[in-house]
């Protein structure tokens, strides 16, 4: 669909950000496309995003426990912005652009249309906190509506018309989408469950030979760790306990996919012989230079 022009306008939905199907799915699939034995892929890409979009994305980041930990939600909403920084800074990707539009203050012209979605989202992180290990999309109605009125907005402003897409993982949306005029490409997620009995993930390399993995293995142990928040990996020798930015300290930390360890698992880590407990080696160096004096 996208390849039957050199130019296209991508309206972005929230969903597809806070699952940064763009950085990982979409943007891999068009540099593979092999322009020679397919149709060309496009020469200009620019990815729209309503502002209702970003707000809705920082009401996602500050969802946190009574401890003050980023809740599953609220790294989503912090995986959603690092995907927006990459997308803007992604200098090498000749075509590539990104724009924010709408009112920058929704509420002066919309206030009614946000108070309605206000009250969504809190029924939707009502509902998350219910289902903390079920997939489905954090979508409000309210939100829905001014998304692709913003969206449809920007389009009549400049009088671009081939070529345009709202993308959106929300069936009902790319619907209703669909209806009003916009061409919706709707993108279906792999069924997730994870149900009470079972609130875990378990990874095994390198005991079954069928198992392949076209992905780095830290990229996977980085999504894993947005989406659980915490995770364990488990060697033949050791247990290394691994985690996002739970407390939102910093951005930068979401930008460069840091995960978090702690000094105990460090310090394993950092010798391939074996654990060196560097308290110990400290503890007879000042000995050393005590005997020295």
């Amino acid at each position: 669909m996208l390849s039957s022009y050199d130019d296209v306008i991508l309206g972005i939905d929230t969903n597809i950000l806070i699952y940064a199907s763009i950085s990982e799915h979409l943007i891999p699939i068009l540099n593979l496309y092999n322009p020679i034995t397919y149709e060309h892929t496009p020469n200009w890409l620019l990815f729209v995003i309503p502002s209702t979009v970003m707000y809705e994305i920082e009401e996602f980041a500050n969802v946190r426990d009574r401890e003050g930990k980023i809740k599953r939600l609220g790294r989503k909403g912090f995986r959603a912005i690092q995907e927006i920084i990459e997308l803007n800074e992604s200098f090498d990707l000749s075509g590539l652009s990104i724009m924010i539009v709408g009112d920058t203050d929704p509420v002066l012209q919309t206030k009614a249309e946000l108070k309605g979605l206000r009250q969504d989202l809190r029924y939707v992180m009502k509902s998350f906190k219910e289902t903390e290990h079920t997939h489905f999309s954090p979508k409000s109605s309210s939100g829905d509506i001014i998304i692709r009125n913003q969206f449809k907005n920007f389009i009549r402003k400049i009088d671009f018309h081939k070529g345009v897409y709202f993308l959106t993982a929300d069936k009902s949306n790319a619907a209703l989408a669909d209806a009003e005029g916009l061409h919706s490409i709707y993108l279906k997620f792999p069924a997730q469950e994870f149900g009470s009995s079972k609130r875990y993930l378990e990874i095994k390399i390198g005991e079954n030979p069928s198992v392949k993995l076209d992905v780095p293995v830290g990229k996977i142990l980085y999504e894993l760790a947005v989406e659980f928040g915490e995770i364990q990996v488990n060697t033949e020798d050791m247990r290394i306990n691994l985690s996002v930015d739970l407390l939102g300290e910093r951005i930068d930390h979401w930008i460069n996919r840091r995960l978090k360890i702690n000094e105990y698992d460090y310090k394993r880590l950092a010798y391939e012989d074996g654990y060196v407990d560097m308290s110990q080696v400290m503890k007879i160096w000042r000995e050393i230079m005590r005997s020295e004096e």
